[in-house]
């Protein structure tokens, strides 16, 4: 098909080939809905830091100019950024870009209003979670006369609202890929309680260990807890595991396929979210989807009868889950909003006048 429009996406990173399945499942999943829902446009994907390339790829049918960042700071930062503004002036001579669509509110909107000011392009920032707070520098230098915020959630547009006097245009809140979702919840439930997410403190996965351990102790000797990926504090909570003595009924997955932790989820009772700062979630949605019931600390999240249970602090997520596990749980599969309507939100935002 020739194309005779684009719209550009900018990101930190996207996936280096379509194996890598576990970098940013949701926005591959955004990309896949532009392309199911306007076919006639090109989609260009402009990822600053990751890969670690600056080698043209193709990503099941989308162009892929990798800029090649890795993360360099200072004077190669703003190399970075420069190689940006030329990638896409080039992409500018071979179609009409009619929008800009950034991941988030750091670099990649601060290069994407600095375009809008120069070439009169529309902008939508989709706002994440992290990139809501104050300590954002980038809240202090971007001009948001030049672009539109889109929200992840409510609760990271009431973060924006607090972090910079300005509200939020639009929440729109990410969908999943329905489609990926086949063969119905027919695996056995026999994990107890997952996790799922990078080792950083963001994650409060050191509670998570203290919570599983307690409940271990004192009322279910043999349950099966399950935790994905790898980071900073991996080290340091293998070291909790082994301090309560707990390694028998805990297992660390490492680094997986992102279909193997969907497969993980379609097995588990109850997803323990312990984050106590987080914009949306995205991984909540997913275990939802994938049938799970889950226990998460007050990020915003709204309790949905049967399904979603919001506590105050550690000592409620104990109660809550000791609850959970003495009764049946409703395991039925729950999308609380399809991807193809997110990806029409963002368009029409760009749209907007």
């Amino acid at each position: 098909m020739k194309f005779s429009e684009a719209i550009v996406l900018f990101t930190p990173g996207f996936p280096a080939d379509e194996n890598d399945t576990a970098c940013l499942p949701f926005l591959q999943d955004i990309v896949l809905a532009f392309n199911k829902m306007y076919p006639q446009v090109k989609l260009v994907i402009i990822p600053f830091q990751y890969p670690f390339t600056d080698k043209e790829y193709d990503w099941k049918g989308n162009s892929i100019f990798p800029i090649g960042g890795k993360n360099r700071k200072g004077l190669q930062r703003i190399l970075t950024w420069k190689r940006v503004w030329k990638q896409f002036l080039k992409v500018k001579e071979e179609y009409k870009i009619n929008g800009i669509i950034s991941f988030w509110l750091t670099e990649c909107a601060f290069i994407g209003q600095k375009l809008s000011s120069k070439y009169n392009i529309p902008v939508v920032a989709y706002l994440l979670g992290q990139d809501a707070y104050k300590q954002n520098k980038y809240l202090k230098i971007i001009n948001f006369n030049k672009l539109k915020v889109a929200a992840i959630s409510e609760n990271s547009s009431v973060i924006f609202q607090k972090s910079t006097g300005r509200n939020v245009t639009k929440v729109v809140i990410t969908g999943l890929d329905k489609e990926m979702f086949a063969g119905g919840l027919t695996a056995k439930r026999d994990i107890d309680i997952m996790g799922a997410g990078s080792h950083i403190p963001l994650k409060n996965y050191s509670v998570f260990i203290e919570i599983v351990a307690w409940l271990i102790k004192n009322h279910f000797p043999d349950i099966k807890v399950v935790l994905t990926s790898t980071g900073p504090e991996t080290k340091m909570l293998n070291e909790l595991v082994d301090k309560y003595e707990i390694r028998h009924n805990f297992t660390f997955t490492g680094n997986i396929d992102y279909k193997e932790v969907i497969a993980l989820m379609q097995r588990t009772k109850i997803f323990l979210h312990t984050s106590h700062r987080e914009g949306y979630g995205a991984v909540i949605m997913e275990a939802l989807y994938y049938g799970a019931v889950v226990v998460c600390m007050d990020i915003g999240r709204q309790p949905i009868e049967e399904k979603v249970f919001v506590c105050k602090d550690k000592e409620d997520i104990m109660k809550t889950i000791c609850n959970l596990l003495s009764q049946n749980l409703n395991y039925a599969s729950l999308l609380v909003k399809d991807v193809k309507d997110t990806v029409v939100e963002l368009m029409e935002m760009l749209n907007e006048e």
